[in-house]
């Protein structure tokens, strides 16, 4: 598993991915759950109230509320509604995001102690999850842009991406960063941060290439249904 010490030296206690190492962490996974125990246990966290969505490429962030604590904690059928973001200011309540690939994206504000973790895979990104998210955090919970600090984690990177002529086409239109066919999903959602207020010393990059790394489960690197799993608990 990685940790990041970036975002946990400034009050958020948990921002963790799990990798190769952790097992398979999702919900195909034929474990019964038990490698997302693990994980929260290393990490010091209730696996039983867990919050996980059904994820769909898109830009919907829900708030959690403590209600929803141990939805999707196991099973795809008892997680959230269809959205690929979730926030909360509820401390002791894991979030966690299934990726392989796509962009996990950790989002927190010392000031408010409010925060989350994103799926932006390649269609969340071109349709900008990152500014739905920090506007979910402005309008629940009072958070300023500028007050917040963001982790984009391993994921495909912009030297292995490569997508057909049509899609690299459609990125370069809308003005994001594009490399022949290979598409940068670090910069885009940077870029993206940054439009929505968040200061660029508040961004950190973490430059991991899922695709070449090995470290971690890859989609493009023949793992079909394995995942990784992105997790964020105040």
């Amino acid at each position: 598993m990685q940790r990041f010490s970036w975002l946990e030296e400034k009050g958020l206690p948990v921002a963790a991915l799990s990798d190769r190492s952790d097992g398979d962490c999702g919900f195909k996974a034929d474990d019964g759950g038990a490698n997302r125990k693990k994980l929260c246990t290393a990490l010091d966290l209730d696996s039983a109230s867990l919050v996980c969505i059904r994820q769909v490429h898109g830009t919907e962030v829900i708030p959690v509320q403590p209600e929803y604590a141990g939805r999707g904690a196991i099973h795809a059928d008892t997680a959230l509604a269809e959205a690929d973001g979730l926030i909360t200011r509820t401390p002791g309540i894991p979030l966690g995001i299934s990726v392989a690939d796509c962009v996990p994206l950790w989002l927190y504000d010392p000031t408010t102690h409010s925060g989350g973790v994103v799926h932006a895979g390649r269609n969340s990104t071109f349709e900008n999850i990152a500014q739905s998210a920090v506007s979910a955090l402005h309008t629940g919970y009072g958070v300023d842009p500028g007050d917040l600090f963001a982790v984009i984690g391993p994921s495909a990177g912009p030297e292995s991406y490569e997508v057909s002529t049509e899609i690299a086409q459609s990125w370069a239109d809308t003005g994001y960063p594009v490399y022949g066919r290979r598409l940068d999903l670090w910069a885009t959602n940077q870029q993206q941060l940054e439009a929505a207020g968040l200061s660029r010393d508040h961004i950190l990059v973490t430059g991991h290439c899922t695709i070449r790394d090995g470290r971690f489960f890859s989609y493009r690197g023949g793992d079909a249904t394995s995942r990784n799993l992105a997790l964020f608990c105040l």
